[in-house]
C-alpha cells in the first residue's frame, strides 16, 4: 500500500513535516518540482505547477524527510512514481490541475486555500477526495461570506452553500499545524532555542516579518513608504533593548517575483538593525517556527498571513505601525482580508502603541481566539485518514 504527501511550496514544510513525523504508516514525501499546465483544461482560467525548490532548499529540506524524499522534476516522472497510488495527502493544488493520480486524496485546505478550485473538482473526484478545514468556522456562511467560492475554472459561477451542503460528507474539521507547537516547540524549550541562536536568555526579544504586501492589501502608497516605516519601527524596538530577528522569504520564485520589493532591493540598508536572519529549512521545527516561539513580539510592518498563523498558534503578540499609515487604507484594506485576520483586528490582537505592551487579558484572548480558528488535534487528523481509507 503506497502512500504519499506532495510537496509543491517551502511555506508547507512544517505541515508535511508534522504529518510526517506523526503518521502510522510509511510515506514518501513527493516535491513536485516542475512546471505543468492543468490537464483539464479548464475555459475560465489555466492552472499551473511551479518549479519551485532550487538545489540548496532542496538539500535543507532532505535533513527532514531523508531516503523518504523523491524530487520530481518532471511530469513523467511524477505520474510514474504516483500513479496508483493508495493515498495522496497535498495542500490541493495537484488536484485541480493533473487528472487523478491516486485513489484516495485529501486536500488540506485549512483557511479555504485553493477552495474555488476544489469546488470545482468535487464532481470529478466523487468520494474519492476529502477536504479539511481547520475548523467549522470555515463554512460559516455569516462569518466567511462568499470568499473562494467564485469558480476558478468555469466562467460566471458561483457557489453557494447548498451546494457546500451537497458535499458536506466530503468536509472534516481538524488542524494540523497548531501540533508544531504542542509536540515539538514545547519540548526543545524556549532556553534550549535561545541558546542554539546564541541568544542570552533574559534578553526580549522582537521578530522582524520583513515582507511588503502584495499591491492590492498592502498598507502603503508605495514602496519607500513601507520602507521608511519597517526602518522607523525597527530602530524604536532597538532603541527599547529589543534583540531584532528577522525572516524573508528567499524562495526562488519569491525573489523572482519580488525582487524590487523592498525586502529584496533594499535590504543592506536595513541589515545592520538587524541581529539574527533566519531563513532556513534545514530542521524540524524549523528557524521561523524557532524564532516565533521565543519572540516576545511580532514585528509586521504590512500585512502578512504570519500573524493569523505563526503568531497566533505560537501565541506571539503582534504589533503594526498602523498609527503610521493612513486610515481610510487600512479601512479599505482590512475588508480585503480573510475573515480570520478581520477577527484578528476586530478583537483587538494587533496592538500599535510599544508602550502599552500586551497585559495577561492579551493572552487570554489569543487564546479563545486560536481555539476558536483551530480545532488543533493530530489523532483526530489521522483518525479521519483511517476511516477515509476504510470507506469502500
Amino acid at each position: 500500500m503506497s502512500f504519499i504527501f506532495v510537496l509543491n511550496h517551502l511555506r508547507d514544510v512544517p505541515l508535511i513535516a508534522i504529518l510526517y513525523k506523526t503518521s502510522p504508516w510509511p510515506f514518501k514525501v513527493i516535491l513536485s518540482n516542475f512546471k505543468a499546465i492543468d490537464e483539464y483544461q479548464w475555459p475560465k482560467k489555466r492552472k499551473y505547477i511551479d518549479s519551485y525548490f532550487n538545489d540548496v532548499q532542496i538539500e535543507s529540506i532532505k535533513n527532514i524527510f531523508g531516503d523518504d524524499l523523491v524530487n520530481c522534476t518532471s511530469l513523467y516522472d511524477f505520474k510514474k512514481i504516483t500513479n496508483d497510488t493508495e493515498l495522496c495527502i497535498s495542500r490541493g493544488r495537484e488536484f485541480f490541475v493533473l487528472k487523478q493520480f491516486a485513489k484516495k486524496n485529501i486536500a488540506i485546505s485549512s483557511d479555504r486555500c485553493y477552495l474555488s478550485r476544489i469546488l470545482d473538482i468535487l464532481p470529478i473526484y466523487n468520494d474519492s477526495i476529502k477536504i479539511i478545514f481547520d475548523s467549522e468556522v470555515w463554512i460559516n456562511k455569516k462569518i466567511c461570506e462568499y470568499i473562494e467560492m467564485t469558480s476558478g475554472s468555469y466562467p460566471n459561477l458561483m457557489y453557494d452553500y447548498d451546494y457546500l451542503e451537497t458535499h458536506k460528507d466530503k468536509f472534516e474539521f481538524v488542524d494540523v499545524l497548531g501540533e508544531i507547537n504542542n509536540l515539538f516547540l514545547s519540548k526543545i524549550g524556549k532556553d534550549s532555542i535561545k541558546e542554539n541562536f546564541n541568544i542570552d536568555k533574559n534578553k526580549k526579544i522582537a521578530f522582524l516579518s520583513l515582507r511588503s504586501a502584495d499591491p492590492e492589501i498592502t498598507l502603503y502608497k508605495n514602496s519607500d513608504a513601507f520602507f521608511n516605516v519597517t526602518l522607523k519601527m525597527i530602530k524604536e524596538f532597538k532603541k527599547n533593548n529589543y534583540t531584532i530577528l528577522s525572516r524573508r522569504r528567499l524562495g526562488t520564485q519569491d525573489i523572482i517575483i519580488r525582487n524590487s520589493s523592498p525586502e529584496i532591493s533594499r535590504f543592506q540598508e536595513i541589515k545592520q538593525y538587524i541581529d539574527l536572519e533566519l531563513n532556513g529549512y534545514g530542521e524540524f521545527p524549523g528557524d521561523l517556527w524557532r524564532a516565533m516561539c521565543i519572540s516576545d513580539v511580532l514585528l509586521l510592518p504590512d500585512i502578512s498571513s504570519i500573524a493569523d498563523i505563526e503568531a497566533v498558534l505560537c501565541k506571539c503578540p503582534i504589533y503594526m505601525p498602523l498609527n503610521e499609515c493612513d486610515k481610510n487604507r487600512v479601512n479599505f484594506v482590512i475588508n480585503k482580508l480573510s475573515p480570520r485576520f478581520q477577527d484578528l483586528m476586530r478583537k483587538n490582537l494587533i496592538f500599535s502603541d510599544i508602550e502599552n505592551f500586551p497585559n495577561i487579558d492579551y493572552f487570554n484572548r489569543m487564546d479563545n481566539f486560536s481555539k476558536f480558528w483551530y480545532n488543533t488535534n493530530i489523532k483526530k487528523f489521522w483518525e479521519i485518514v483511517y476511516n477515509f481509507l476504510e470507506e469502500k
